[in-house]
């Protein structure tokens, strides 16, 4: 399936319900970020994408994106696809900063994995820099062969 039209299904995917951790068995989920921010603020991806890669050449193409706006890219993380796939959330353009996104949280039950991505959005009276951000998360999940859905939720963060 070609990457655009893998991008498009996965956005009509997505679902925006409460995530329910009794919906099955807990995955461990390892962000990239060091943190608990967005990792990475600035990328080239202008339009928002959930991605489940599982091979490497998808993996180097979205890695490429992810820093296209930044010149070279750092060397990419070494990902075991034998035992390992990779989650990538982007928010796609934003009008400002103070907008962010996040894998959150896996559970895989016996039809499929789902994935719990946090969109996180600025509250009305926050002074944000006026900007444009493409804010992307990514995550290692061990590898399933079961289908992967998507399930969103918004944090509104004061300032």
């Amino acid at each position: 399936m070609r990457p655009l039209i893998l991008i498009a299904v996965l956005a009509l995917t997505a679902c925006e319900r409460p995530f329910s951790p009794d919906a099955g068995v807990p995955l461990p989920v390892t962000r990239l970020a060091a943190d608990d921010s967005t990792f990475l603020q600035f990328s080239g991806f202008r339009q928002p994408a959930r991605l489940v890669i599982q091979d490497d050449a998808a993996w180097a193409a979205a890695w490429q994106t992810m820093w296209e706006r930044h010149g070279s890219p750092p060397p990419r993380p070494e990902v075991d696809f034998t035992r390992d796939m990779i989650i990538l959330a982007a928010l796609g353009e934003q009008v400002s900063g103070g907008f962010g996104v996040r894998v959150d949280a896996a559970t895989r039950n016996a039809e499929a994995v789902t994935v719990l991505v946090k969109r996180v959005v600025p509250a009305p009276p926050c002074l944000v820099v006026t900007v444009l951000t493409q804010p992307v998360d990514v995550a290692r999940l061990p590898r399933s062969p079961l289908p992967v859905r998507f399930e969103e939720r918004t944090e509104t963060r004061g300032c």
